[in-house]
């Protein structure tokens, strides 16, 4: 496998671990805050014990999704000549008169790639291909939805509400 599509593959997997992850230790932050309200209906849901418990395993994964995020787009940077997102407004050393800005690199014309990509897709899609793909969308959108109603059964809609009150009355002074 080319080097170039390991690191890609690294930050696909890690991406994904760190979304599960993130939303395993949400689904176990809720679940024991719930369990422990049960036992005590004065116990609170969100604790700072609770959460570092629940997001550790996330915790761990952030650091080395991180370090292979900037490798790949270090890559990235180095095999497009690394230059400066604006070659007009380069730096120039103390004492010496400003060189005249380098000519602008030749943008490629990206369309093209995009609509290969697209109608690539479309053709997968069309021959049954996608479907890992579309489980994948599904499985994406039913963990959203969830925690959407995790948050409006946790009180979460409320208290967005009473925040968003307070602010627009303190914006108008009235507050």
């Amino acid at each position: 496998m080319n080097p170039k599509n390991r690191l890609r593959t690294a930050v696909t997997v890690l991406t994904l671990l760190l979304s599960a992850a993130l939303c395993g230790g949400a689904v176990f932050v809720c679940l024991t805050g719930y369990a422990a309200r049960r036992a005590d209906p004065a116990a609170a849901i969100y604790t700072a014990a609770r959460i570092r418990q629940g997001l550790l395993p996330a915790g761990l994964l952030f650091l080395p999704w991180l370090a292979a995020a900037l490798a790949a787009g270090l890559r990235a940077r180095a095999r497009s000549g690394g230059g400066s997102a604006r070659p007009g407004k380069r730096l120039r050393p103390s004492g010496r008169k400003a060189a005249e800005p380098a000519a602008a690199p030749p943008v490629r014309d990206a369309a093209p790639s995009v609509r290969d990509a697209v109608s690539a897709a479309v053709d997968a899609a069309a021959a049954g291909e996608g479907k890992p793909l579309r489980l994948l969308r599904l499985g994406l959108l039913l963990a959203a939805a969830v925690m959407l109603l995790m948050g409006v059964q946790n009180g979460g809609m409320r208290d967005v509400l009473y925040k968003a009150i307070r602010i627009c009355t303190e914006c108008i002074g009235l507050g």
